[in-house]
This record gives structure tokens, C-alpha cells and sequence, in this order.
């Protein structure tokens, strides 16, 4: 019997232990490029609709960010038309997608306007747009905030 209440305790405490190091909420979390596929399996594996994550390199160029979502089920890669350096970027996000042959639509949610895509190649997308468009470089951080999926940076 003490050793069913000991091995409760200790896996009450590693329980503790592992929700604790999860990033909350709209937490900010800090990313490389090597990442970006983790992001996307770890979205993809425990995020449901209104789940994202938003990549936020850092930038002189203003506050750039592209965002991998969950909508109606599918993942995809969402470019937001919300700030001045996403709206001046927004013809180089469809040229790039276009290079690839990806699809992708403009769509509105809340009165925000973004392109869409939910190509089946969703994260090298994502580090494309990161590395050509933004310039960030391979083990340069950058911010990373988690919404509504399970997200460890050791992954």
C-alpha cells in the first residue's frame, strides 16, 4: 500500500513537473528554423480549429510574422494582412507560393484579411517565407507564440 501511495506522489509530481515546462497560453516561446517542422507536427498532432502558432523573426523592417493555423480541420500557412510589413510583403508571400505551385486564397476572419495556403508542404513553406522573405538565418532565435496545442521547445 506505501509503495501504490509513493508511486502516486512521484507521478503526481512529474505530472507537475511536465505541465509546468509547457509553454501557457499565448505564451512566447524562442525558435530556430530547425524547429519550424516540430511546430507544424506538434500543431498538426494536438491542436484542434483556432489553434495556431505564430513565428515572429526578429526584424528592422517593422513586425513581420507568419502564422501556421488550424482551420475547419486543415492546417495551414497563414500570411495576416494586419501589419504595414506584412501588407508590403504580401506580393512576395503569392510570388513565393507561387514559385512553389502552391495554392492559396485571400481570406477575411474577424475583419482581418490574410492569404491562406494548405499545401501538404505547410512547413517548408513556412521556413521558405522565414529564410527568403525575412531573412532569418539558420540558428537565429525567434519568437514563437503557441495557442491552444501542445508546444515543448525540446522537441
Amino acid at each position: 500500500m506505501k509503495l501504490l501511495v509513493f508511486a502516486l506522489v512521484v507521478l503526481a509530481l512529474l505530472a507537475i513537473w511536465r505541465f509546468r515546462s509547457l509553454p501557457k497560453p499565448g505564451q512566447e516561446d524562442q525558435v530556430t528554423l530547425d524547429q519550424v517542422e516540430a511546430v507544424y507536427e506538434s500543431l498538426h498532432r494536438t491542436g484542434s480549429d483556432g489553434s495556431f502558432a505564430i513565428f515572429l523573426p526578429a526584424s528592422s523592417t517593422g513586425a513581420p510574422d507568419i502564422q501556421l493555423s488550424i482551420q475547419q480541420g486543415r492546417v495551414g500557412l497563414d500570411w495576416v494582412l494586419e501589419n504595414a510589413a506584412n501588407i508590403r510583403g504580401k506580393e512576395a508571400f503569392e510570388n513565393l507560393l507561387d514559385s512553389a505551385e502552391a495554392s492559396y486564397k485571400e481570406l477575411e476572419m474577424n475583419g482581418v484579411r490574410y492569404v491562406r495556403t494548405e499545401d501538404r508542404r505547410a512547413p517548408e513553406l513556412c521556413r521558405r517565407v522565414l529564410q527568403e522573405i525575412f531573412e532569418v538565418d539558420a540558428g537565429a532565435p525567434m519568437a514563437l507564440i503557441v495557442e491552444s496545442f501542445e508546444w515543448s521547445p525540446k522537441q
